[in-house]
């Protein structure tokens, strides 16, 4: 693949073919190839935990009420 300097400064890329875009891409993930699990979804995987002896985190969602109304009169 080489670039060519077009006339008004830009650059024009060679093409290149959707497999090896998709064979660059999944080389550079740096994940083996059984671990890809879809055909129509190319880099799709299971990712899994870094140490799966660790605990799982679990979220906390915090809701706070606006009482906004109030200060403004709102009735």
């Amino acid at each position: 693949m080489r670039s060519t300097l077009e006339p008004e400064g830009g650059f024009r890329h060679a093409r290149i073919d959707d497999d090896d875009v998709v064979a660059q891409v999944r080389e550079a993930m740096m994940i083996y190839p059984h671990e890809f699990t879809s055909r129509t979804l190319p880099t799709l995987h299971h990712q899994g935990l870094a140490d799966p002896t660790r605990e799982r985190k679990k979220p906390v969602i915090i809701l706070k009420e606006s009482r906004g109304a109030e200060s403004v009169g709102a009735r």
